[in-house]
């Protein structure tokens, strides 16, 4: 039920992000008071690295979404005070679990840039967690976007975005799916 009713906001990029951002509210207001009572939980979000691919304005939204969310809420627990609850915002870059299989970025620097193993990055994340860090991009190498984004022009960011090859990478991805649903070999769980 759950999967028909997320799959039938994928047409609308404004319904999918207001659904996605209630449902990241409704479930923190759920366990706040739990979580602050224990105050020894973290509040974790996920974001892949806050460079949204050219996939969809949905799924770019919810990513710029879970960061807005997790740096209000980082925001709110200190102007509280509150004790002994942390936030940790995890940015991987593109994670090899099959999700985006195809997804592409210029030959060269896919040399610098390949794709992450999903262990590595459950390490890195737990490492930053144990660690009390309140940012982790992984790999290392993309905190530069998170730096240039906010002291770079924007006319700077779109031009190494489109350098990279970031801008078409998700072609390859958006043709297969294209092609697996108007075959019907997509099924919806």
């Amino acid at each position: 039920m759950t999967a028909l009713l997320l799959h039938s906001f994928t047409h609308s990029p404004t319904q999918a992000y207001n659904l996605r951002n209630k449902f990241k509210c409704l479930t923190c207001k759920q366990w706040s008071e739990i979580i602050l009572e224990i105050r020894k939980r973290w509040f974790l979000r996920h974001c892949k690295n806050k460079l949204c691919f050219d996939l969809g304005q949905d799924y770019c939204a919810s990513k710029f979404a879970a960061v807005g969310f997790h740096e209000s809420l980082a925001h709110e627990l200190l102007a509280e005070e509150v004790e002994g609850v942390r936030t940790t915002l995890v940015c991987p870059y593109i994670v090899d679990t099959g999700m985006f299989e195809g997804c592409k970025i210029r030959e060269e620097v896919e040399l610098l840039l390949p794709p992450l193993e999903p262990q590595y990055c459950v390490e890195q994340a737990m490492n930053a967690i144990l660690i009390d860090q309140p940012l982790v991009c992984i790999p290392r190498l993309t905190y530069l976007p998170v730096l240039f984004r906010a002291l770079l022009p924007w006319e700077s960011n779109v031009a190494a975005y489109r350098f990279m090859g970031s801008d078409k990478c998700m072609y390859p991805f958006i043709d297969t799916m294209s092609k697996q649903s108007s075959n019907g070999s997509i099924k919806v769980a």
